[in-house]
């Protein structure tokens, strides 16, 4: 049997639908498995699909040797995990995360982990240095619904704003942006220039579906997330062919190319990314052939983290570790 310790939680998180993607995915292929999680057992009502689930009482009573469980790296502090003798993986989704519930004098292997999983190739590096443990990468995916069926389709002169970490240069890219389209959108400007009536959209309120939606209408997505490991965000707005402007992060350097699939920036450079997307702004409406190449090549990135590449690489790990 194969147990992945979940987080229980009513927000909104691509993180937690991963786990339950991969729950999907075994037993679609006739492997045993299921989430194990404190309170209803069901699925989040955000999330549309259905999996079996393990109360924990039921798991401590059950697992045993020769059974695997999946421990997301904000679950390491899972009361008992230690005693545990099943076969432990270490899910690294976020490596900001890695030590951040650790629990005093222990470390991955005095917990009795034996292997890791990787989302992204630059984890590689934190885990032979920081881990000591053998890895597997199995790479995360972009839901289906938000690749663009037509990128070059007309778009809503909307910037999208995802206010997910309240950090400083957030308030200052918003408000010079959105200072820059309240002065085109004065009468006596919209005379001169073609592309006014630009507005800001904060993402925030909405279901996963909704915001691939807003992505897949809306001209241009900034993010101003610099820790994650994917940053999921940026990876969704260039399936649904938004020009994405960001920092180059930590994880994103694994796919980003500035001026080809996304408008790059050294982390923290809040006041060049706010001028460059007032630029855009204002020359959108002849600039549409470099637009255009820009989204193609940012869905052709986002293509390569798909459903059935996360499913392969999932079944040939437990594959050889029979």
């Amino acid at each position: 049997m194969i147990y992945y310790l979940a987080p229980l939680s009513d927000t909104p998180s691509w993180g937690l639908a991963i786990l339950y993607n991969h729950v999907h995915m075994l037993q679609a292929n006739g492997i045993n498995a299921c989430i194990v999680k404190e309170g209803p057992q069901r699925s989040p009502a955000w999330m549309e699909i259905k999996v079996p689930f393990c109360t924990v009482g039921n798991f401590r009573k059950e697992v045993c040797a020769t059974d695997t469980v999946i421990v997301p790296e904000v679950m390491i502090n899972f009361e008992g995990l230690k005693k545990i003798k099943a076969r432990k993986i270490l899910f690294l989704q976020a490596g900001c995360f890695l030590f951040q519930n650790m629990p005093a004098a222990e470390t991955h292997l005095s917990l009795g982990f034996y292997h890791v999983w990787i989302i992204m190739p630059h984890m590689k590096a934190i885990v032979e240095k920081h881990l000591l443990l053998p890895y597997s990468m199995i790479p995360p995916f972009v839901a289906p619904y938000f690749f663009a069926e037509n990128v070059s389709a007309v778009r809503k002169k909307q910037v999208l704003m995802f206010p997910k970490f309240q950090q400083i240069d957030y308030l200052l890219v918003k408000h010079i942006v959105l200072q820059h389209i309240n002065k085109n959108n004065q009468p006596f400007i919209k005379n001169l220039f073609n592309d006014s009536n630009w507005q800001i959209k904060e993402l925030q309120h909405l279901s996963h579906q909704q915001v691939a939606t807003e992505m897949k209408r809306s001209a241009f997505f900034v993010s101003l997330n610099v820790f994650e490991a994917l940053n999921t965000a940026v990876i969704e707005a260039m399936a649904a062919g938004c020009v994405v402007f960001c920092y180059e992060g930590f994880g994103p350097r694994d796919y980003l190319m500035n001026n080809e699939n996304a408008i790059v920036f050294k982390n923290n450079e809040a006041y060049q990314l706010a001028e460059q997307v007032c630029e855009w702004i204002d020359h959108y409406g002849t600039s549409q052939q470099q637009v255009k190449s820009i989204q193609q090549k940012a869905v052709a990135t986002a293509s390569a983290y798909s459903q059935s590449a996360t499913q392969k690489a999932l079944l040939r790990f437990f594959e050889k570790a029979k």
